[in-house]
C-alpha cells in the first residue's frame, strides 16, 4: 500500500478550494433561483441541491442524482471551470448559469422520460438515425440520450426566456439547432404550451403524453428538418488571403472573411493545431452590412497558418436569421521574406 498524502495535498490547495467555493456561492446567490426547478417540473420530496465547481473535470459538466435508502435525493450540478483570473483562481459568472440549469434539468427530465421509454423508443430511434452522425461525436450515442438532451436544452432556453425575454430565449434555441438539435425551436414552443396550461398540466410528467405525441410526429420528418436547416446555413463566400494560398506576404495585416448574408455581431475563431499555427490576432471587427469580418493580425514568414471559423459543435458565427455557420477550416502559407 502506498500513502497518497491526499489530506496534505488538500491542505496545500485550501486557498484555491475556498476561493472557488466562495465564488460559486456568490454566483448562486446573485444569479440563480433554485426554486425554479421544482416550480417548473414539479416538486421533488426531500431533495437537496448541490452546486459543485468541477476543478478537476477538465471543463466538462455533469448532472448527477443519488437516492439513499430512505428515499432522500441528492441532486448535483458539477460545473467545469474553463476560465481563470490573473491570479489563477476560477472565474464563475452569469455565463455559467445556462450550464448550471442544464445539469440540474437532467435530474428532473431523465427520470420522467424513463417512465415513458416504451412509448418513445420507436419514434425517437427513428429520429436518432437521422442525426446519429452528428450526435455520436458529441457523446450522445443513443435515442434515450438525445431525447433527454433535447428536452433539457429546450427547457434551458425557456429559463433564458424567463430571465431575459423571448429574443434571448430564441437565440439560445439557435445555438442548440446548430449542434444538431434542429427541432429545438419546436420543443421550445411546445414547452410554452406547457407553461401556459399548468392548471391542466401541474407537472412535467403530466405533460409527457404531449411530448410523446411530438416525437411521434417528428420521426417521419426528422431527415427533412435536418436537410432544410443545413440548406439554410450561411456560407463563407470569399476570403483574403484566398483559401489554401501558398505565397502570402508575411507583411499582411488583415484577414478578411465575407459571408453570403448578414451575420450577428459575435465571432468564433478557433485553433486548428493539426493544420497549422493559429495567427496572432490583435482585433476583430464587422463592417456595417454584417457580411464582412476583418481580423487584424501579425504574421511571420514561412509559416503554415490555420484557424477554424466556429467549433465542430457550435460557435458564435450565426446569421441574423438564426442559422449557425458550419465549422469552416481556413488555411494558408506565408512566403519567406
Amino acid at each position: 500500500m502506498v500513502a497518497s498524502r491526499f489530506e496534505e495535498f488538500l491542505a496545500g490547495q485550501r486557498v484555491l478550494l475556498d476561493t472557488a467555493t466562495a465564488r460559486m456561492r456568490a454566483l448562486l446567490e446573485r444569479e440563480m433561483d433554485i426554486g425554479w426547478f421544482e416550480r417548473y417540473f414539479g416538486a421533488r420530496s426531500d431533495a437537496a441541491f448541490h452546486l459543485v465547481p468541477g476543478l478537476c473535470s477538465g471543463g466538462n459538466n455533469y448532472g448527477v442524482r443519488f437516492q439513499d435508502a430512505d428515499g432522500r435525493e441528492e441532486l448535483f450540478a458539477i460545473i467545469g471551470v474553463t476560465r481563470a483570473d490573473s491570479a489563477g483562481f476560477p472565474v464563475l459568472d452569469a455565463r455559467s448559469v445556462p450550464t448550471i440549469v442544464h445539469e440540474f434539468n437532467h435530474s428532473f427530465v431523465n427520470p420522467v422520460t424513463e417512465r415513458f421509454a416504451g412509448q418513445l423508443e420507436q419514434p425517437a430511434s427513428r429520429t436518432f438515425a437521422a442525426v446519429e452522425d452528428v450526435m455520436r461525436p458529441q457523446a450522445y450515442a443513443s435515442w434515450e440520450t438525445v431525447v433527454n438532451e433535447s428536452l433539457v436544452r429546450a427547457a434551458v432556453a425557456r429559463h433564458v426566456r424567463d430571465r431575459r425575454g423571448d429574443v434571448a430565449g430564441r437565440a439560445a434555441v439557435d445555438g442548440e439547432r446548430g449542434r444538431g438539435f434542429v427541432w429545438t425551436g419546436e420543443l421550445y414552443d411546445l414547452l410554452g404550451e406547457y407553461e401556459a396550461s399548468r392548471d391542466r398540466y401541474p407537472t412535467f410528467q403530466d405533460f409527457m403524453p404531449r411530448v410523446v405525441d411530438y416525437w411521434t410526429g417528428l420521426a417521419p420528418r426528422a431527415r427533412a428538418l435536418r436537410a432544410d436547416y443545413d440548406a439554410r446555413r450561411p456560407r463563407l463566400v470569399e476570403q483574403s488571403p484566398p483559401a489554401e494560398a501558398a505565397d502570402v506576404d508575411p507583411a499582411t495585416t488583415t484577414l478578411v472573411f465575407r459571408f453570403d448574408r448578414p451575420m450577428r455581431s459575435g465571432y468564433s475563431l478557433n485553433v486548428a493545431e493539426e493544420h497549422g499555427v493559429f495567427p496572432a490576432i490583435r482585433g476583430l471587427r464587422w463592417d456595417s452590412t454584417g457580411t464582412m469580418l476583418t481580423a487584424e493580425v501579425d504574421l511571420e514568414p514561412s509559416r503554415r497558418y490555420a484557424l477554424q471559423l466556429n467549433g465542430t459543435f457550435g460557435g458564435s458565427l450565426v446569421s441574423r436569421d438564426g442559422y449557425l455557420l458550419a465549422a469552416t477550416l481556413v488555411r494558408f502559407r506565408t512566403r519567406s521574406r
